[in-house]
């Protein structure tokens, strides 16, 4: 941010690959409804894993969100794999390593609900 003001950015690998982000879910039921044979009161919560920035993305934002190489993901998302905080810790170590290789680059402000190949046009 600069003086105060959001500005858009494009980050990307340099060749284009996919990008995975490590994200976490729960299927969590309200109080009232526990115990209860229904399917009423049920909320899926989800959320993506931060780390601090890296130094090519710290001018855009203080928090990065956790990038997996293609070699994690299956393993990220196996429902056998039991999450703890050994895995966490594995994919934040590995994520500030995928991070310092994006490149990024600031894009024009469109207005709301613009869709097409000028939003990652570079400004400038």
């Amino acid at each position: 941010m600069a003086g105060g003001h959001k500005i858009p950015h494009f980050i990307r690998y340099p060749d284009d690959q996919l990008m995975g982000f490590a994200g976490l879910y729960s299927w969590w039921r309200e109080r009232e409804h526990r115990g209860k044979d229904d399917r009423e009161g049920w909320h899926l919560t989800s959320t993506i894993v931060t780390s601090d920035a890296v130094q090519t993305l710290a001018d855009i934002h203080d928090r990065n969100p956790v990038i997996l190489p293609q070699d994690m993901w299956l393993h990220w998302i196996d429902p056998t794999v039991v999450g703890d905080q050994a895995l966490v810790d594995d994919a934040v170590a590995t994520g500030v390593a995928e991070a310092s290789t994006l490149e990024a680059y600031e894009v024009a402000k469109l207005p709301f609900g613009a869709d097409g190949p000028e939003l990652t046009e570079p400004v400038g």
